[in-house]
């Protein structure tokens, strides 16, 4: 058993909240019987957009696929990639091979039929956190009129990112 924490920023609030991460996941597998702690995967001050520069999650994987760990947890899909293809991606390679991850908020493994299905709608959600353009507000204003439904999802530390549904 393992946990990924991430960041995007180095500011001293979102310190504290890898720090909280980290101290939470570290007792939580401790305190499951049956899981033997392997470690935390972290990545601090790093854009989940790409997984470039994400040595944690990047070391994570590797020892995921080197059958080091068959479980990680995670809080959120956004937590672990915002990026669809590198998420679609990751998850499948690590699927063939029989391991999971935990997306915590959701209650979600990603091998089991629950993940599968709601997934395709998270990392959706996924790819449309960036900063809101006038443009972005003028096509979602547009879209409603013509009858699309529009739903918030809560993402990162209380962020919220909306998602058009056709």
């Amino acid at each position: 058993m393992a946990a990924y924490a991430r960041v995007s920023t180095d500011h001293e609030e979102q310190a504290a909240s890898l720090v909280a991460q980290t101290d939470y996941y570290r007792k939580k597998i401790q305190q499951h019987p049956g899981w033997a702690f392997v470690g935390i995967y972290v990545d601090s001050g790093v854009s989940g957009l790409s997984t470039n520069r994400r040595e944690g999650f990047n070391r994570m994987v590797e020892d995921y696929l080197a059958g080091r760990i068959d479980l990680v947890l995670t809080k959120s899909i956004s937590r672990f990639a915002r990026n669809t293809v590198d998420t679609v991606t990751t998850i499948r390679k690590l699927k063939e091979k029989g391991i999971s991850v935990y997306f915590e908020k959701k209650n979600i493994f990603s091998t089991d039929a629950k993940g599968d299905v709601l997934r395709s709608d998270l990392i959706q959600c996924n790819d449309g956190v960036r900063a809101v353009r006038p443009l972005d507000i003028w096509v979602l204003a547009r879209r409603l009129s013509f009858g699309s439904r529009f739903f918030f999802s809560e993402i990162g530390d209380g962020g919220v990112v909306g998602c058009i549904l056709y």
